[in-house]
């Protein structure tokens, strides 16, 4: 179920892997996000539509 999660919030993310989150990847980003999902903040590339859009998926 964990990584059900983490593969709709990856498909959300920008893709850059660019790691300026701090978490090294999207995917990385996306782990922390399905802990802690404030963590969307980290990005810098997403806008705030896209970062609402993940903190609302259930």
């Amino acid at each position: 179920m964990e990584s059900k999660k983490i593969d709709r919030i990856i498909k959300l993310l920008p893709g850059r892997n660019c790691g300026a989150c701090g978490f090294g990847s999207c995917r990385g980003l996306a782990r922390a996000v399905s802990d802690n999902p404030e963590a969307v903040y980290n990005c810098v590339t997403l806008g705030p539509e896209e970062k609402d859009s993940i903190l609302n998926l259930k």
